[in-house]
């Protein structure tokens, strides 16, 4: 879980029990797509952002939760 892939050019998800999307903005910056459902998700899915090198620029909730 927490697993970065590759769906295009630019475009991720992180795998999670919930999929997070990630858009390469370019220069180091992503989008992402939804941002997980709690705040252990959030530490595991920064930590993933983080080992590849990028910085999140912006954050496309789609939905909400309770929590967030």
């Amino acid at each position: 879980m927490f697993e970065l892939n590759k769906v295009g050019k630019n475009t991720y998800y992180i795998e999670n029990p919930v999929k997070i999307g990630v858009y390469d903005l370019g220069m180091g910056e992503v989008c992402l797509i939804d941002s997980g459902n709690d705040t252990r998700a959030a530490k595991k899915i920064s930590a993933v952002i983080e080992e590849n090198g990028w910085r999140i620029k912006t954050i496309i909730n789609t939905h909400s939760h309770a929590d967030h």
